[in-house]
């Protein structure tokens, strides 16, 4: 964004004509001078899509429900009735340790509870380490930029993080946003903050990724 701005203030001085007299260029020339440059500037500075937001809870929320979403609920609904059914049939069938059944039994209500509410839970979690620890990375303001080999998500104070394509795991996307799964790591995108390319097209660029194949709606 700097080579933009600056691209933008040399070609605005260069349009304001030469001090030694000469003829300043026509406006409609002057405009069309200054979008070839700008234009010229975001190519060659190998950022193909820009997105900057702030970390509102509604995002936090929405983050927490798609990285809970899936297979990690599935798991737990399937090892949550395992377990009470189990428990249930080691009570009838063997009294003398019956007490066994009830506490396999009491671990898989737990879990189904657990899935119950660890979608809260999660968003939570996140909502309480950005308020207790503003600056942690920056605070909630988050800027993205994506190139051909990966992303880089800046802080406000300048800190960063890389983050190659080749490590990419799993794409998830809602209505909102899409969330990029690097290992452990979630890196969100929401839809409407693209400051450079379109939503439409990060989306192609995403399906078009060898990793396409681990797209899924959230």
């Amino acid at each position: 964004m700097d080579e933009l701005h600056d691209a933008a203030v040399d070609t605005q001085a260069e349009a304001a004509g030469d001090p030694t007299g000469e003829t300043p260029a026509p406006a409609d020339s002057a405009e069309s001078h200054l979008a070839g440059t700008a234009s010229a500037a975001a190519a060659d500075d190998g950022i193909l899509f820009l997105n900057e937001y702030l970390y509102e809870n509604h995002l936090l929320t929405n983050f927490a429900r798609m990285q809970t979403s899936g297979g990690r609920r599935t798991l737990l609904l399937v090892v949550g009735i395992a377990c009470i059914a189990g428990g249930i049939a080691w009570l009838v069938m063997d009294t003398r340790l019956g007490w066994l059944g009830i506490i396999v039994a009491a671990m898989g209500a737990y879990l189904l509870w657990h899935r119950a509410h660890m979608r809260h839970s999660y968003a939570r979690h996140y909502i309480d380490a950005m308020e207790k620890d503003p600056t942690s990375f920056g605070d909630r303001y988050r800027r993205v930029a994506v190139s051909d080999e990966g992303l880089m998500v800046f802080a406000r104070d300048g800190r960063s993080r890389y983050y190659r394509f080749r490590d990419l795991s799993r794409v998830q996307q809602d209505d909102l946003m899409h969330v990029l799964q690097f290992g452990l790591d979630g890196v969100c995108v929401p839809r409407d903050s693209f400051v450079r390319g379109t939503d439409a097209e990060f989306e192609r660029f995403l399906a078009a990724l060898p990793q396409g194949r681990h797209h899924r709606r959230g």
